[in-house]
């Protein structure tokens, strides 16, 4: 992934975990599990070391979920499914999550992390919190980062004003990647943190069409179109193929972008 991905996966990553509903249950289950003093530290630890150390093990291991989620949400790709992507999130999380519970174990009640034994219930409960993370981030999608400013000498669309300068050059299309945009141009690609109806806005008047429900192309950059059943697919100028659903298939017959079928 580029920089910019990065940077935008860092900070999601940081809104949430600043969300007074994150903080809530993080402090909520680190109370919940201090006054129950499960697997033993109701005995080997006194009221104020035992909350401090329940809120290490919560804060961490939330925030080692989190991350894990919110990277590989941006990094799948939009045509794989999405259940194989929570079941790998699950699988990370939960050896993230074991290798902090006994980080934190060794320093703060002297365990050695090879005599800690390697428990099924971590996956079992990474899987349920990844199912509960994927759903709550589609249900409240982090706000779109407000368009740049543009001056009056700017000549290109807003979009490309997020793009790093290497990267700003003809705007090919525009493709949804989770929460994501990946921006196409004539000079590479780049991921911006916004819903693609806000980056289709951001086009101007570079003349252009949704082709599926997370890909949108300028006409410029079309150089071919073929059918795929009932289906097509496009070519840009630059070589990359994307999908055209069956929905928006009569969108390029009008336009006269798809040849007519063959017939015998």
């Amino acid at each position: 992934m580029t920089d910019v991905a990065s940077h935008s996966t860092l900070r999601e990553w940081w809104h949430h975990l600043r969300q007074p509903i994150a903080l809530a249950l993080m402090t909520g289950v680190a109370i919940v599990l201090t006054l129950m003093g499960p697997f033993g530290t109701g005995n080997s630890l006194r009221p104020v070391p035992r909350l401090a150390f329940w809120m290490s093990i919560t804060t961490s291991t939330y925030a080692v979920g989190c991350f894990v989620a919110i990277r590989l949400g941006a990094m799948w790709p939009a045509d794989r499914p999405v259940g194989m992507r929570i079941a790998l999130t699950a699988v990370l999380t939960g050896l993230g999550v074991t290798a902090t519970v006994m980080l934190i174990n060794w320093a703060a009640l002297g365990q050695r992390p090879d005599s800690i034994p390697l428990p099924a219930t971590v996956f079992g409960i990474a899987f349920i919190v990844s199912i509960m993370f994927d759903l709550l981030r589609t249900r409240h999608d982090p706000p779109a980062a407000p368009a740049p400013s543009v001056t009056p000498q700017a000549t290109g669309p807003a979009i490309l004003d997020r793009l790093p300068v290497e990267r700003r050059g003809a705007l090919l299309a525009l493709s949804a990647e989770d929460h994501y945009v990946r921006v196409h141009t004539d000079r590479g690609a780049a991921l911006c943190l916004l819903r693609l109806s806000d980056a289709i806005r951001e086009t101007g008047d570079i003349p252009g069409l949704q082709v599926h429900r997370s890909h949108w192309v300028a006409r410029p950059a079309i150089a071919a179109t073929r059918r795929n059943g009932d289906k097509a697919v496009i070519r840009l100028t630059d070589g990359t193929e994307l999908p055209v659903s069956r929905r928006y298939v009569p969108i390029l017959k009008e336009a006269g972008l798809l040849p007519r079928a063959s017939h015998g």
